[in-house]
């Protein structure tokens, strides 16, 4: 069991664990710890470790603990070394070299998304890179904690990210299928059944969202994607925010769109 004092922050933090095998490199045992503490499992035996701690905040990573004092596990156990090198791949951190990038699919105004491949499995995902300055990285962090958060049938999936100094990249599920309102017009006809059901999925979305204490505000068409069979699926959280009652949210970014404007914000 490893156990670490709370770093005192105003965002929320998580807890990063890296493990080092005999003298080998440090390498991720596991991330997104929201706890000060976690229990080491499944570890090969008979070797010696040490382990050290990062906390990750909207900011990034901040400075490795020291390193813990050696300590040798019970008695070597092969099965269990071959678990643990799978388990750390899928546990270290993302970065360039894990995808790769393909077809643009999309351009918008601050991000370009691409359609990529995870390069171990295989699997088709989607891309969104968003390049930003310096003094613009806490700004574009919010995107990555608001979506980390989500786990919802109607809004796309959060699979990974990573930062570079110039660019935050998202890796989120791949959602294929036309447009809410081109779904629609490309129909000869459409049942008022079958648009209670698209409202109920928006609906059943935005309300996830706001027990969540997250503001969407950019719900367009353009926004939400119509997958087999008619899944809706809310994207794009550029410009969402966390929300309490206490605090005023301008909408500076969210007027380029007068269509889908609340009417109360109209001048």
């Amino acid at each position: 069991q490893l156990a670490w004092e709370a770093v005192e922050l105003k965002n929320p933090v998580t807890y990063t664990v890296l493990y080092k095998k005999n003298d080998g490199e440090w390498k991720t045992l596991a991330s997104d710890i929201p706890d000060c503490c976690y229990t080491v499992e499944h570890l090969p035996r008979g070797l010696v470790y040490s382990f050290r701690i990062a906390c990750v905040s909207p900011a990034g990573v901040g400075p490795y603990s020291y390193p813990t004092p050696k300590v040798k596990i019970g008695e070597e156990d092969q099965a269990a070394f071959q678990a643990q090198e799978e388990e750390n791949r899928m546990a270290a951190p993302p970065t360039h070299q894990t995808y790769a990038f393909q077809t643009e699919i999309k351009r918008g105004r601050f991000s370009i998304i691409k359609q990529c491949r995870e390069k171990f499995s295989g699997n088709p995902l989607a891309a969104k890179i968003i390049p930003y300055q310096p003094e613009e990285k806490d700004t574009i962090l919010q995107e990555y904690q608001i979506l980390r958060k989500l786990h919802h049938t109607n809004i796309g999936q959060l699979q990974g990210a990573y930062v570079s100094p110039r660019h935050l990249v998202l890796i989120v599920e791949l959602c294929v299928g036309p447009e809410l309102l081109q779904a629609l017009a490309g129909r000869s006809s459409y049942s008022e059944v079958q648009v209670r059901d698209y409202l109920w999925q928006i609906l059943s979305a935005v309300e996830y969202l706001h027990n969540q204490d997250i503001v969407h505000l950019d719900l367009r068409s353009e926004n939400m994607v119509i997958v087999e069979p008619n899944l809706l699926k809310l994207l794009d959280f550029g410009n969402a925010r966390f929300y309490t009652p206490d605090q005023i949210i301008t909408v500076d970014g969210c007027t380029d769109y007068v269509e889908t404007m609340a009417s109360e914000l109209l001048s």
